[in-house]
Formats: structure tokens, sequence, C-alpha cells
């Protein structure tokens, strides 16, 4: 299976010459005449495609952001790093995002906090020298 980064080279150096005859402005995507796409016209594109593939859900490019930003801090991205690249000015603005990982940190420590492991493990302990 080809990687997400080999598409875009293959868009970028034989797809995207082709649409980009006369002025280019060095914009990565573009329009099928040639222009950069406004974020007004790549969300409605995006959002016409979530449409028609019918999950359930609308949306448009913050969808997409914000689940690539969601799922980033989920694996353990740290926060400062995840600002960057969304380019929020201050951490306020991207701790939204910590928020929606509670109940995934809840799930964690309900089935990795150590109180779990010594009374399974001292209840186990506790059971085979009862027996013995």
């Amino acid at each position: 299976m080809l990687s997400s980064l080999i598409w875009i080279k293959i868009y970028q150096y034989q797809a995207r010459p082709e649409l980009t005859i006369g002025q280019d402005n060095g914009s990565l995507f573009v329009t099928h005449l040639g222009e950069p796409f406004s974020a007004n016209a790549l969300s409605g594109l995006v959002c016409k495609y979530i449409d028609k593939a019918d999950i359930g859900t609308c949306g448009s490019c913050h969808l997409f952001h914000h689940t690539c930003a969601t799922l980033m801090l989920e694996s353990g991205t740290d926060i400062s790093f995840i600002q960057a690249l969304l380019g929020h000015a201050i951490l306020d603005t991207t701790s939204i995002y910590t928020q929606i990982s509670i109940r995934q940190l809840k799930d964690i420590n309900t089935m990795t906090h150590p109180a779990k492991a010594e009374r399974g493990g001292n209840l186990g302990d506790n059971e085979q020298s009862m027996g013995s």
C-alpha cells in the first residue's frame, strides 16, 4: 500500500503541472482551474464528499483538523507540538483537545492503576497461600 506522501508526490509531479498551466503561485493543492483552493472552497468540497460517503456525520476540513489533533494527543504527542502544528497562538486554544481525551484517560487509569494490580496480585497470592 502506498503511503500518503507517495500519493502527494505523484500528484505534485504528474497531475498538478497539468493543472497549473500559466501562472503558478506555488500552492500545493489547486482547483481544476489551476487556482489555489480558498479555505471555504476546500471545506465545501470536503463537506460534499463526507455527505456522499454517508458516514452519519457532517463536517468540513475542520472535522479532519479536529480529529487529527485529538488522535495525536491520544497517541501521546506533546500538546505544545500540536499547538505549533495547528498554528494556535496560545496554548488555551489547543487545550480544548485535552477535554476530549479525559474519557480515554479515565479508561486507561481504570485498566492500569497500580492499586488494581496490587488488589489482583494480593488476592491471588492470598488464595494460593490459603490453598497450600
